[in-house]
């Protein structure tokens, strides 16, 4: 008689945001990768992993037009493109953390006007690092279950 063992599923290594996207979270690699500029390709596994499109994302960067094409021709950002780049991407890993892995709802809390920001669009208050920092905080601050 065959003897027939239940199904276990294997669990499969979900990939990391940061892994899709091909660069590191933090240490001095990315240290590295941010002063060498970062491939044009980052801003465009950006945009597959969130949802949003590459113009959208450069926008929001503060990158204009001119610059993405400069960086499309050449393959490559600036240091300084590549820096907003990497602040954006931490600010969109919380948020899609925030949600559980949720891009959709992480997408629309990005886009609605939040309290905790004067009634501002967290996509708006990411040209500087002073905005990003107060829309991690947010982030940070929900999270934790704290009203802003």
């Amino acid at each position: 008689m065959i003897e027939l063992k239940p199904y276990q599923p294997v669990a499969r290594e979900v990939p990391s945001y940061w892994r899709h996207v091909g660069i590191p979270a933090q240490g001095a690699e990315l240290i590295q990768l941010v002063r060498r500029g970062f491939d044009y390709a980052v801003l465009v596994r950006m945009a597959e992993a969130s949802g949003f499109t590459v113009r959208a994302l450069a926008e929001i960067a503060g990158l204009s037009d001119y610059a993405v094409r400069q960086a499309r021709r050449r393959g490559q950002w600036s240091s300084m493109q590549s820096d907003r780049l990497f602040w954006l991407a931490r600010v969109l890993d919380a948020a899609q953390g925030l949600f559980g892995g949720d891009w959709g709802k992480a997408r629309y809390w990005l886009v609605t006007p939040q309290h905790g920001l004067g009634g501002g669009r967290p996509v708006e208050w990411l040209r500087t690092g002073v905005e990003v920092k107060a829309v991690l905080d947010l982030i940070g601050r929900i999270g934790e279950g704290v009203l802003a």
